[in-house]
């Protein structure tokens, strides 16, 4: 199905502050309604951005930090000032769950 958007709605978007690329990923992509696509306010995204600019000046990539607030729930603040673990750091962690597991599954396969 195809979706026109008219050129008054595009001019109600810029009227919102909303450009038209923008209202056509709101649409066309994320499924939004005309409606909601050209008056829903642009987030401001001025704190986050601070917190992603802190956590790259400490070596932390935009990735491990949007994990580690989004999937994780951890604080922007802890995200961004925590330092990244190293491999040798991931692999010692990594054997540690493995034996961890395999004890406990020999435990309960011997009872």
């Amino acid at each position: 199905m195809r979706i026109y958007i008219t050129p008054q709605q595009y001019d109600t978007a810029e009227a919102n502050g909303i450009n038209k690329k923008l209202v056509d990923n709101r649409v066309k992509i994320k499924g939004w309604s005309i409606e909601d696509a050209i008056t829903r306010p642009v987030r401001d995204n001025t704190a986050l951005n601070e917190w992603v600019l802190k956590a790259l000046s400490n070596g932390i990539t935009r990735q491990c930090y949007y994990n580690r607030v989004h999937k994780y729930k951890w604080s922007k603040e802890k995200a961004s000032t925590t330092p990244m673990m190293n491999p040798q750091e991931v692999g010692r962690l990594g054997q540690a769950a493995y034996l961890r597991n395999k004890a406990k599954n020999e435990g309960a396969i011997a009872q």
